[in-house]
This record gives structure tokens, C-alpha cells and sequence, in this order.
């Protein structure tokens, strides 16, 4: 929201010295880095399987089997949020690929 209202109200083309100007570039900066967290993130996810989000990792919260519920057998959380990132990760992959053929943009 906020980089839609600095754009509808043009803090994007101030220039550094003035105050919307400074805000729009750290804004612009912090943008860029918490994309760059949320990248390496995702890939130590994909590593380890532990925390799915960069929230999940600041604050240390994992999936744990509950003791209350009936089951004899603890579930591995990791494992199966892996498996599923996995095939998504493979689906959105081969629709891509295919999507790409239908529309004739061959790089390959």
C-alpha cells in the first residue's frame, strides 16, 4: 500500500534531497533487501525444511506434534511441508513450460 500511494503521489520521481525523496530511496532499499531475505529463505527452506517464512524464522515457530492428540506415531511436519512445497514447486514449473510452448516463446 504504500508503494502505491508514494507512486499515485509521485514520491517516486523526488529527488534525493528532499524528504519524500529519502523516504521513496529506503523504502525502495528495504524493499529490495526483505526480497533478498525472503529469497535466501526460501532457499534454506528448501535446504533444511524447517521454517516455510522469513516470519516463521525470526520468531523461531516450527510445526511440533501435539502429545494430546490420540496418535501413536509423531508426524514430521518437516518432511511433508517439503514434499508439498516440492510438488507445487514441480507443478507451477511444468504449467510454466507449457504455457511458454502454447504462446511460441521457444529459448531452449
Amino acid at each position: 500500500r504504500f508503494r502505491q500511494y508514494g507512486i499515485m503521489n509521485g514520491w517516486s520521481m523526488e529527488t534525493q534531497t528532499t524528504l519524500r525523496g529519502k523516504i521513496w530511496s529506503y523504502f525502495t532499499k528495504l524493499q529490495l533487501f526483505l526480497r533478498l531475505l525472503n529469497a535466501l529463505n526460501f532457499m534454506a527452506f528448501l535446504y533444511r525444511g524447517k521454517y516455510p517464512t522469513l516470519a516463521h524464522r525470526m520468531l523461531s515457530l516450527h510445526m511440533v506434534y501435539s502429545k494430546i492428540s490420540s496418535e501413536s506415531r509423531p508426524i514430521n511436519y518437516t518432511f511433508v511441508s517439503r514434499r508439498i512445497l516440492w510438488e507445487q514447486l514441480s507443478a507451477l514449473s511444468l504449467a510454466s513450460y507449457k504455457a511458454f510452448q502454447a504462446i511460441g516463446l521457444k529459448t531452449f
